[in-house]
């Protein structure tokens, strides 16, 4: 039901696509092992993409040896642009389980020079799409704060998860990104 809803925006598969694109989608779905992350992150990845990816993916030797999570995490990782893919291994200095303001968190990609000019646009709003990126893809939760009492309706963060974390500390470390002594 996550997969499809996030792929399709309802909860089962449309009736207009062949069988082979549901036996991809069902392979795909096991390999996900029920782990809500791997599900809505590779829903994430196929998102947009041409059906016939779908069977490359499925048919790709690391999809048929690969077992794990990380894995899913990985190919969602591989598959963001430089500017997404900085910006995201930035994450990795924070702790685990904290919330990260979204507009210093913006600031501080500004002042690292990660955020790219674009016409027309301030720096902030081009660091705000990125950040909209990423939650889209599900590379980070967004977080909303509590505002007396009661949810506020706006992004004013967000909070990495543990499996995407650990990803970011390996990759920043192999890349010589950014090291966390623990």
């Amino acid at each position: 039901k996550l997969f499809y809803t996030r792929l399709f925006g309802e909860d089962k598969f449309p009736d207009n696509q062949s069988s082979e694109v549901h036996k991809a989608s069902e392979e795909i779905l096991m390999k996900c092992g029920g782990v809500p992350l791997a599900i809505i992150t590779m829903a994430s990845f196929l998102a947009g993409k041409a059906r016939e990816q779908w069977f490359e993916l499925c048919h790709s030797p690391s999809f048929i040896h690969d077992k794990d999570t990380m894995w899913i995490l990985s190919l969602s990782f591989n598959d963001l642009p430089p500017h997404l893919r900085t910006c995201l291994l930035y994450l990795s200095g924070f702790p685990e389980d904290s919330f990260i303001a979204k507009d210093q968190l913006i600031w501080k990609w500004i002042a690292e020079g990660f955020v790219e000019k674009e016409q027309g646009m301030r720096l902030f709003e081009v660091g705000e799409g990125y950040f909209n990126d990423l939650v889209n893809r599900s590379m980070i939760q967004a977080a909303k704060i509590k505002e007396w009492g009661t949810i506020a309706d706006i992004t004013h963060g967000c909070r990495v998860h543990d499996m995407v974390l650990d990803l970011l500390r390996h990759v920043s470390q192999q890349e010589n990104f950014f090291f966390t002594i623990s």
